[in-house]
């Protein structure tokens, strides 16, 4: 029997078939991946620990290129080195925070925000690893990592909705009130048009 359910489609043995363009969607799309797209993935992952056995650190070098790629306007191949970084390291708050970026860049705003979305969430449920009754003190960090995404993305597409989105949205991030007024005023006094 063949069938098929979304994105996702299975040939008559049961395998999934190969999706094209999985690579330009956040997450390669959170289909199932073929065989071959695994293979691919697992030598990419090889080759990586040959380079640079960190998993986090080679995230962060090839997140770092897709970045380049992004400010040159080139926002595939970004789109392809932050899915390889979200590979090599998936909890990486920066990765999600980037897949906004590119999302928000590409006019695709309802997405960026549910990807914002997501993003808040992997930050209020990280933990300081010390003590893990508390929040992680890098937090802060990826919250101004946000707020900076954002009014990058503002000042290439002058689109308020993602930044009015987040500016409501940093009431609920697990940092510290006086920070969240903080980075309010940021975003108030980046983007004008925040009320």
């Amino acid at each position: 029997m063949c069938i098929s359910l979304g994105m996702i489609s299975f040939n008559c043995n049961g395998d999934a078939t190969c999706q094209d363009g999985i690579n330009l969607l956040p997450m390669y799309g959170r289909v199932q991946k073929c065989k071959e797209q695994l293979d691919s993935d697992s030598e990419f992952l090889k080759e990586s620990d040959q380079k640079e056995p960190n998993r986090a650190k080679a995230a962060i070098d090839i997140m770092n290129t897709g970045w380049y790629y992004l400010h040159q306007g080139d926002y595939d191949t970004a789109m392809k080195r932050i899915n390889q970084a979200w590979l090599l390291d998936s909890t990486n708050i920066a990765v999600y925070s980037s897949y906004v970026v590119i999302l928000d860049l590409t006019s695709k705003t309802d997405e960026a925000i549910k990807m914002l979305d997501l993003t808040c969430d992997k930050i209020n449920t990280r933990v300081d690893p010390d003590s893990p009754t508390q929040m992680n003190p890098s937090n802060q960090m990826f919250a101004e990592f946000i707020v900076g995404n954002t009014f990058f993305t503002y000042k290439k597409m002058h689109n308020t909705n993602l930044a009015q989105y987040l500016y409501a949205k940093l009431d609920m991030l697990n940092i510290p009130q006086s920070n969240k007024e903080a980075l309010k005023n940021q975003l108030r006094t980046d983007i004008p048009e925040i009320n």
